[in-house]
């Protein structure tokens, strides 16, 4: 039953997570979603530490996230230089949905 439940989420992802190609994907939309929820800006230094993801590793995922429309960034007000990035409410709703589902299989 383990991994017939398993199957179940991993089909999930596929078919409305396409987003996710890697491990490190997932790691850095976790660490985003984290800081959203406390409504604090994370940057890329802070979403490195996060989500383990090596720097260039990470500025290629981050770019490809936001070419899916995964996530947004914007300019921070106290420092025009630096960015912040945020989940989209699509991506957003996929991960309620996915948890959800992962709460109805126990």
């Amino acid at each position: 039953m383990l991994f017939h439940k398993l199957g179940r989420l991993a089909a999930y992802e596929r078919q409305h997570m396409r987003f996710i190609q890697t491990s490190e994907d997932r790691n850095i939309l976790i660490a985003i979603g984290r800081a959203n929820e406390t409504e604090k800006p994370i940057g890329l230094k802070q979403l490195m530490l996060a989500s383990g993801v090596a720097t260039s590793t990470l500025i290629r995922r981050v770019k490809r996230l936001v070419s899916t429309g995964a996530i947004t960034w914007e300019r921070q007000d106290s420092d025009g230089r630096m960015v912040s990035y945020r989940l989209t409410a699509s991506t957003w709703r996929s991960f309620e949905r996915y948890l959800k589902l992962s709460q109805t299989l126990h």
